[in-house]
C-alpha cells in the first residue's frame, strides 16, 4: 500500500513538470516558425515582446494562482469578459471585416481569447456551487444556460463564429462529466440542431457559408473562396517526411500560403519540418491533453476537476480545429494555433490556461490517506 501512494504521489509530482515541459518546447518552436513564417517583417519581433509576457503569465499562474480565489471571484471575472465582449461591439478596433479588438491605454488586444477562460471558470464555479444529489434538469441550470448564451452571442456578431464555437464545445466537455438527466440532454441536442439550422438559414454570413461549401467541395471556387485552403495542403503535402529545411517552404517563402503567420502557421512548420515536425507538434498537444485529462481524474473537487476538464479542452480543440483547417477537413473559421500563430492575446491565453492546470495539479498533491486504506 506504501508502494502505491508514492507511485501516486510521484505521478502527481511530475505532472507540473511534464506540463513546463511542453510549455518551453511549444514556445521554442512557435516563435522559431514564427521567424520563419514572417522574418521579413516586424511580427516576430512585436511577438517576442509578447512571449516574454506570456512567460510571466504561465508562472504567475503556475505558482501563484490561489484556486480558491478563483473559484470565489469567477463570476466577476465572466461580468468583466462580458462587459469587455460590449465594448468590442460599441468602440472595438475593426480588421478585416471584423470588430474583434480593444484598445485600452495604448494596448490592443482581443478579448475573446480570455472569454474562454472566464467561461472555463464560471461552468466549473456554477457546479461547486449548486452541488445537488439528483441529477441537474433545464430548470437547474437556466443561470449557466442564461451566461453561455449572452458570451457566445456577444462574440458571435463580432463577428467571430470560430472562438463562439469553441465556447460551446468547452462548455460541453464540461457537461460531459456532470450529471444531467438524459431528458434534458435529449432536449438539449435537439435544441442544438434547430439552432444550427436557423444559423445557416438567417445568421451566417455569404463568407461564411462559402468556408463550409468548399470544405465540402474543395473545387468549388480555388481561387477565391477556396484559395487559402489549397494552398495550405499544398504547403503540408510538400513537405514530405522530413520537409524542406528552415526557411526553404517555396509555399511561405514566395507567399502562395496566405496568413502564414496567424491561421496556417502550422502549414509553415510540416512544409519546412514535413511530417516528422508535424509529427512533433501532434506528439506535444496530445502529451499535453493527456496529462490534463490525469490533473482532472486527481483533482481534490468539483471545481478543479470541471476546471482541468476545461483548460485541457481549450488546448486541445484549438489544435484539433487549426490542424483540420490546414488540410481541409474543417472549414477556415480562424482558429489560431496555440504557441504557433502570431498573436499576443493568443499566446497569453494559452500560457495562462498551461499556468492554472499546473495550479490544479499541485492544488491535488495532498493525498487522502484515508482513500486508500
Amino acid at each position: 500500500m506504501n508502494s502505491l501512494l508514492a507511485a501516486r504521489f510521484s505521478a502527481k509530482t511530475n505532472q507540473p513538470i511534464v506540463v513546463l515541459l511542453i510549455f518551453c518546447v511549444l514556445l521554442v518552436c512557435g516563435h522559431v516558425n514564427l521567424y520563419s513564417a514572417a522574418y521579413d517583417t516586424g511580427y516576430w519581433q512585436a511577438q517576442l515582446s509578447h512571449l516574454i509576457i506570456a512567460v510571466f503569465v504561465f508562472g504567475g499562474c503556475a505558482l501563484l494562482m490561489p484556486l480558491v480565489h478563483l473559484n470565489c471571484y469567477g463570476y466577476l471575472f465572466f461580468g468583466l469578459s462580458l462587459l469587455l465582449q460590449v465594448l468590442v461591439l460599441v468602440t472595438g478596433h475593426e480588421a478585416g471585416g471584423s470588430q474583434r479588438w480593444l484598445d485600452i491605454f495604448g494596448l490592443r488586444f482581443q478579448p475573446s481569447e480570455f472569454a474562454k477562460l472566464a467561461l472555463i471558470v464560471t461552468v466549473a464555479k456554477f457546479f461547486a456551487f449548486s452541488r445537488q444529489s439528483d441529477s441537474y434538469r433545464l430548470r437547474d441550470l437556466w443561470l449557466l444556460i442564461m451566461m453561455v448564451s449572452l458570451l457566445f452571442l456577444s462574440i458571435f456578431v463580432q463577428p467571430d463564429l470560430g472562438t463562439a464555437s469553441i465556447c460551446l464545445v468547452i462548455v460541453g466537455a464540461q457537461l460531459f462529466f456532470v450529471n444531467i438527466e438524459r431528458r434534458s440532454v435529449v432536449i438539449a441536442i435537439l435544441s442544438a440542431v434547430l439552432a444550427t439550422v436557423s444559423a445557416w438559414q438567417f445568421l451566417l454570413r455569404d463568407y461564411q457559408k462559402l468556408r463550409v461549401l468548399n470544405l465540402l467541395n474543395p473545387n468549388l471556387d480555388p481561387h477565391g473562396s477556396g484559395y487559402n485552403s489549397w494552398q495550405a495542403i499544398i504547403a503540408v503535402g510538400s513537405g514530405q517526411l522530413t520537409g524542406k529545411g528552415f526557411l526553404q517552404g517555396s509555399q511561405s517563402q514566395l507567399q502562395f500560403l496566405p496568413a502564414r503567420h496567424t491561421d496556417f502557421a502550422l502549414a509553415v512548420f510540416a512544409e519546412e519540418h514535413g511530417f516528422l515536425g508535424a509529427m512533433l507538434v501532434i506528439v506535444l498537444f496530445s502529451a499535453v491533453t493527456y496529462v490534463g485529462i490525469q490533473i482532472a481524474k486527481s483533482a481534490r473537487d468539483t471545481f478543479s476537476c470541471l476546471l482541468a476538464i476545461g483548460l485541457t479542452t481549450k488546448i486541445f480543440v484549438e489544435f484539433a480545429i487549426n490542424s483540420a483547417m490546414i488540410i481541409g477537413i474543417f472549414p477556415v473559421v480562424g482558429t489560431p494555433l496555440p504557441f504557433f500563430s502570431f498573436g499576443g492575446s493568443s499566446l497569453v491565453a494559452s500560457s495562462a490556461t498551461l499556468g492554472i492546470l499546473i495550479a490544479v495539479a499541485r492544488n491535488s498533491r495532498t493525498i487522502d490517506h484515508r482513500k486508500w486504506q
